[in-house]
């Protein structure tokens, strides 16, 4: 066991290192006009050994939803910032800023699964599965007519494939449509792509009923026809290929000695045989891109104005006389990639600092280590139920590696996915 410890550690070194190693090699080569690596600033390299130093603690096996959330967190986000620091981040206080922010709220995330959510969790009499799952039936047909009465259904694109060809002509009309109804209307197919259409797909795996399978997977492709958005598709994939790992029971070290093959060959693929297709298309996009983004995050909004959360509703409380200021994301765009239009889109621990400081950062930390305690609630009472909640709460946990809480909170589901874990009966009526 102590052995496997050590060596969660080296694992952990070596995937900085191949991290930093194909960001020199690769991205700041092929990408020069956006990305550019700095001399190393040497003090950073601490940080390396911190996060071995977590890793070294991290539980063998995840145990409730909340892990799933730690794990993605700690792959996609903390081992990336912290190996670009060294050359991204514009100083050593900066980059320790970026890197302390992350690591800290990321092993308060790993400690959540260790808390007895029912001793903090008041108890609600709740309803059966049964009886949330034709809510959730009901609901879900409201809101695929509210979305066929206000978008439309390309359901043709998708037959002939031109739906990959008109992607953006897609996109541009829906968001022309969107801008134009109301908030129900426009949140409602981000609710069902998120929460409500993974519902089946999560409920069939888990209690083997493939009707319900089959149904979640072509109604998620019926949404995905309305705007184009390739998360919608992938937010499906994910959920089966979550089940194929928690089915696996693979142990934390077994993730990192795959990401690191994983990378490895990556390497192997570009020096060797001139092929970079899992470097840009994959590690670039997967590891790369959250890294540098949270470290640019960090160093823009170290030595600027806080966004104050410009363009949400909490906007209007902050920001009276600077209506005109460009939401956070856009800031980052701006300031980075030259251009206004690009949405810089961070994790949402990086995006509280952009908003509001170290302040924001303890307040947003602290209200997703409450939620958390509500989802892990459910999974304790049979391991049907803990691979349902865990599998139900992914595409949405997924978000949290790319936009803000506000967001995810609001627009991606998690208040329903938090209602529906709250008032779910504490035992098995499925």
């Amino acid at each position: 066991m102590i052995l496997n410890r050590f060596l969660n550690c080296f694992l952990v070194l070596v995937f900085l290192i191949l991290i930093s190693y194909i960001y020199n090699i690769y991205v700041v080569k092929e990408y020069d006009y956006w990305f550019y690596s700095n001399i190393p600033i040497v003090n950073l390299y601490i940080y390396y050994f911190v996060i071995a130093i977590i890793a070294f603690f991290i539980p063998k096996y995840q145990s409730k939803p909340s892990d799933f959330l730690a794990w993605i967190f700690f792959f996609l986000v903390s081992l990336p910032t912290v190996a670009l620091s060294p050359y991204i981040a514009d100083s050593f206080y900066t980059g320790s800023i970026t890197c302390l922010i992350l690591l800290i709220s990321n092993s308060l995330i790993f400690c959540v699964s260790s808390i007895n959510e029912y001793k903090l969790i008041p108890r609600f009499k709740g309803f059966s599965l049964t009886d949330l799952k034709y809510l959730i039936i009901f609901a879900s047909l409201f809101l695929i007519i509210l979305v066929y009465l206000n978008f439309g259904f390309h359901i043709r694109k998708l037959l002939d494939l031109s739906i990959f060809t008109d992607t953006y002509e897609i996109r541009a009309d829906f968001r022309d449509v969107k801008s134009g109804i109301g908030a129900l209307s426009s949140y409602s197919i981000y609710w069902l792509a998120k929460f409500f259409l993974p519902f089946f797909i999560c409920y069939g795996l888990a209690f083997k009923n493939k009707k319900y399978i089959y149904i979640g997977v072509l109604l998620q492709l019926v949404i995905f026809t309305v705007s184009a958005h390739k998360s919608f598709v992938f937010s499906a994939l994910l959920v089966f290929i979550v089940y194929f790992l928690l089915m696996k029971k693979y142990s934390f070290t077994q993730w990192l000695a795959t990401a690191n093959l994983f990378l490895l060959f990556s390497v192997i693929f570009y020096n060797f045989l001139g092929i970079d297709l899992l470097i840009n298309m994959f590690v670039r996009r997967a590891f790369i891109m959250p890294g540098v983004l949270s470290n640019w995050w960090v160093s823009y909004f170290s030595v600027n104005d806080f966004s104050y959360f410009q363009g949400s509703l909490l906007g209007d409380f902050f920001n009276d006389n600077n209506n005109n200021q460009l939401r956070a994301p856009f800031l980052i765009g701006l300031n980075y990639f030259g251009n206004d239009w690009t949405s810089a889109n961070a994790n949402f621990i990086v995006d509280a600092y952009g908003n509001a400081g170290i302040k924001g950062v303890i307040f947003t930390v602290l209200i997703v280590l409450f939620i958390l305690l509500i989802l892990n609630r459910p999974s304790i009472l049979s391991e049907e139920f803990k691979i349902f909640t865990t599998l139900l709460s992914i595409p949405i946990f997924w978000s949290f590696v790319e936009t803000s809480f506000f967001i995810i909170f609001v627009t991606h589901g998690l208040l329903i996915l938090i209602l529906f874990m709250l008032f779910l009966r504490p035992f098995r009526s499925s």
